[in-house]
């Protein structure tokens, strides 16, 4: 009895081989496409970071020019890709200590729009909003600083949405920001401290 239960079990298993050996076949294949595919992809992005980071070092020796060759290659071909984040903020600098900081502006709203990492957004979200501020543009200041969301840069952006609103006149606004920002664990306490002292914490005026 047991061999006759192996012999037909050994034949269920022929037969179930031979009804299904095509889609048996097929899946191997589609399993090495997809390995064969996974090391392609893999190689070509490791090539795509290797130019980037060749054109971002390009863009850090070129002059200060937003035209330079490698940064216009960097925006148009590897917008998404950390490096062109990366030279944005080197020409950002760039601008500001030339004295343009409309092009600076402009260089940290580019990152913002196109950076894919949220730590990225929000850094260039934090230094286009003191840069607006500064150029009086302190409603739209207060509107890009909602873009700085990625986690580490709250205290930072309440501080500075503080600041915004105690320039604009509004007071109670400007404690919450301030309280907000030293519940996220604002670096400056001191400062922070003083920025407080001005509204007091419950809204009465020291």
């Amino acid at each position: 009895m047991d061999i006759y239960d192996q012999h037909e079990q050994s034949e269920r298993v022929r037969s179930w081989l031979k009804d299904n050996a095509s889609a048996i076949l097929g899946g191997i294949v589609i399993g090495l496409g997809a390995i064969v595919g996974y090391h392609q992809w893999q190689n070509h992005t490791a090539r795509k970071a290797h130019t980037a980071a060749a054109l971002f070092e390009q863009a850090r020796s070129a002059d200060d020019s937003a035209d330079a060759p490698a940064l216009v290659q960097l925006r148009s071909d590897f917008a998404r890709n950390g490096f062109a984040a990366l030279a944005g903020f080197e020409q950002a600098q760039r601008e500001l200590q030339a004295g343009d900081a409309a092009a600076a502006a402009a260089s940290l709203a580019w990152v913002r729009d196109n950076a894919r990492d949220d730590a990225l957004k929000s850094l260039a979200s934090l230094r286009l909003a003191r840069l607006q501020w500064a150029a009086g543009e302190s409603e739209q200041a207060l509107a890009t600083l909602d873009g700085a969301r990625a986690a580490g840069f709250t205290a930072e952006r309440e501080e500075l949405r503080g600041d915004v609103l105690a320039a604009l006149g509004r007071g109670d606004e400007a404690r919450q920001a301030y309280l907000a920002a030293r519940e996220a664990g604002a670096l400056d306490t001191t400062g922070l401290a003083i920025k407080l002292a001005e509204y007091g914490e419950s809204g009465d005026e020291a």
